[in-house]
This record gives C-alpha cells, structure tokens and sequence, in this order.
C-alpha cells in the first residue's frame, strides 16, 4: 500500500499512545487548575454545585469513585467548602439551643 492514505501497522499502538498522552496532559493541566481555583464568595445554600459532592442515586457507582478520586479535601476550593459547611453547622447548632 503506498500514497497519503497509507495506514501503518501499528496504528493501534500509535493510537493508544498519543490518547495516553493527551489523557495525562489533560490530568495535569486539571490539576493545577483545580489548586488555583477559589470561590470569589460563598455559595448560595440551596442551589447545586457539583463540588459539595452530591450524590444522586441515578449516577453510577464508578462516576461517583472517580469523583470522589479526583476531588479531595486537599483542594483550596473544596476545604473552603467544607470550612463553611462547618461554619454554618456550628452556627445552626449553637441557634437550636
């Protein structure tokens, strides 16, 4: 087979590694982007976002490992969710009594 459309033989491999490639840029690149993020102010109680880990029973099992896998108590924005979060559970226990 010879000219512009000529398909090599390993084109399996050469497809495997360019998708790991691009697969581990994206991860790194995700990375720092997720420790420079911060929350301009804080979130209105009742409304969704996806980082305060909600989980919804139609999500799969697997969706919801690798969610939690990717988003950890580590990240800037997430322990300032979760700071406030205790914020206002203090300040709801402290209120009941």
């Amino acid at each position: 087979m010879s000219g512009h459309l000529r398909v090599p033989a390993n084109w399996k491999r050469n497809t495997f590694v360019l998708g790991a490639a691009v697969f581990g840029i994206t991860c790194v690149i995700w990375k720092i982007s997720a420790e420079k993020e911060q929350f301009a102010h804080r979130p209105e109680p009742e409304r969704f976002y996806p980082s305060r880990g909600f989980v919804f029973p139609e999500i799969s099992t697997l969706l919801f490992v690798t969610w939690k896998l990717m988003v950890r108590e580590t990240d800037s924005w997430n322990r300032q969710l979760i700071n406030w979060q205790k914020e206002d559970k203090l300040k709801a226990e402290q209120k009941s009594e």
